[in-house]
């Protein structure tokens, strides 16, 4: 009888979770379809002067309408606006009336209502008016300077998954650090040595130097070689790639805890790797950190069964971006624990040989251009002044320090972090947990994207949990 239950609340475990992620998935939320944004000037709303737009007439379902306004947060929250959509013969289609307080989201005025149909024969309007503003002290729309036309997006129902994908791969990646590596990949095809930018800096500011190893720039020179041959096309290839790798990280989690019979965890691993702040923040900007994360976690995962498999994948992901290095003296020691004494010399070259493959045979083409300016470009992340894309400054920016002195108590916490692993005091995937930690809180470079090497280590290590035979 016992058992015959738990598999009953197995089964209804299972077929909650794929069905809640399916409600996720299908949900309609307000999304945008259309958007004019172009911030220029400025036109004022009060109560003798409404303002209004003829609406796209391609548009034909609307639930939601975002104008961009200036001051509104200047005003009284119980400032009433009214929104009206009507059509071009002046017929009204919908009356929406709220304050001010109630429709303000940061520099946005957001209206959800109940969908509406628009027939595109007959273009439909938008007019705002704020009834109880006077010309003084008016709400500032902002519009184009040169059309007179508002800035404002049109929302219509789409699907959460829809929504989700849209909104990431709509946003303009021009100027950021990906652009960054197809530049890179552009120098390699013209005979350019990207590396060499950091010749003529100082080693603590950054000016758009190449510093990661080589294969992204490589990969990114051949499908420019390829054929995408301009930086919209490149783009477009390669955001959906990194989000399919993002996909595939989270399947690996989702598997890996399935197999277990640890079923709440699969869906909680897969669900917090994809959704967390800083794996958005990485889909967003459209960086490749999603490659590196997933041969980073196949390797971790692999390290007990096929040691010089997980060690040549380890490789790959630092052949991409080689910010998990601070993870290979834990690779060593556990390499060296599982090996007995008589084969721990060969099988710990073998595994050296396994690791360095990839990085090495990517990197020989560029140190023998220049040695220099390829170790002065490894080397940078640890030369660099302080930064950050937080106010939060590390032990070392807080007392001034910059170049080898400001390292000490990162290096010394990540010692202690291998002395731990090497007494067995914690496992290896908590001791690499561990080492992320400690380097996003005392590395003098901080970024967004960091965080998101930590979230599938930390979701890896919730495997060493001991006694653990059912949900």
């Amino acid at each position: 009888m016992e058992e015959s239950a738990w598999r009953i609340r197995e089964v209804l475990v299972k077929a909650g979770g794929f069905l809640a992620v399916l409600v996720w998935c299908l949900w309609l939320i307000p999304t945008p379809v259309y958007e004019q944004v172009k911030d220029n000037t400025s036109v004022s709303v009060y109560a003798e002067h409404p303002v209004s737009q003829v609406l796209p007439i391609s548009i034909r379902i609307v639930d939601g309408i975002d104008i961009q306004v200036e001051n509104a947060n200047q005003l009284p929250n119980t400032t009433m606006l009214t929104l009206v959509i009507s059509r071009e013969d002046g017929s009204v289609i919908r009356i929406i009336d709220s304050k001010l307080g109630d429709v303000l989201s940061s520099d946005k005025l957001r209206f959800r209502f109940a969908s509406i149909s628009l027939d595109p024969a007959q273009p439909a309007a938008i007019t705002l008016t704020a009834s109880s503003l006077l010309e003084k002290h008016p709400l500032f729309i902002r519009y184009f300077n040169d059309t007179h036309e508002l800035s404002y997006r049109v929302l219509a129902p789409r699907p959460q998954i829809i929504s989700f994908i849209e909104q990431i791969l709509h946003i303009n990646t021009v100027g950021t650090d990906i652009a960054l590596t197809y530049d890179a990949g552009s120098d390699i095809i013209h005979g350019k040595n990207p590396y060499d930018r950091i010749l003529s800096g100082n080693l603590q500011d950054n000016s758009s130097y190449a510093t990661y190893l080589p294969s992204f720039y490589l990969v990114s020179a051949l499908s420019q070689w390829a054929g995408l041959d301009t930086y919209s096309s490149w783009i477009a290839f390669w955001r959906p790639v990194f989000l399919l790798f993002a996909l595939a990280t989270a399947g690996l989690l989702f598997s890996v805890f399935w197999k277990r019979g640890w079923y709440v965890l699969a869906f909680f691993g897969a669900l917090f790797f994809l959704l967390n702040r800083w794996s958005l923040y990485i889909a967003t900007v459209g960086l490749f950190d999603f490659i590196p994360i997933f041969f980073l976690v196949l390797s971790l995962l692999l390290l007990k069964k096929r040691p010089y498999l997980s060690l040549f994948l380890f490789g790959l992901s630092l052949s991409f971006r080689h910010i998990s290095a601070i993870l290979l003296p834990l690779y060593v020691i556990a390499l060296w624990q599982a090996t007995s004494s008589k084969d721990r010399i060969k099988k710990t070259f073998l595994g050296a040989l396994s690791l360095i493959l990839i990085p090495l045979a990517v990197s020989i083409p560029f140190m023998v251009a220049n040695i220099t300016s390829f170790l002065k470009s490894m080397a940078f992340s640890f030369t660099r002044g302080p930064v950050t894309h937080f106010s939060v400054p590390s032990v070392d920016a807080f007392l001034g320090l910059v170049g080898p002195s400001s390292k000490v108590e990162l290096l010394v916490l990540l010692g202690l972090v291998y002395v731990v692993y090497a007494r067995k005091y914690v496992g290896f995937f908590t001791a690499s947990l561990l080492a992320f930690l400690v380097f996003l809180n005392f590395h003098s470079v901080w970024f967004a994207q960091y965080m998101a090497y930590a979230a599938p280590i930390g979701v890896v290590a919730l495997l060493e949990i001991e006694g653990r035979k059912r949900e």
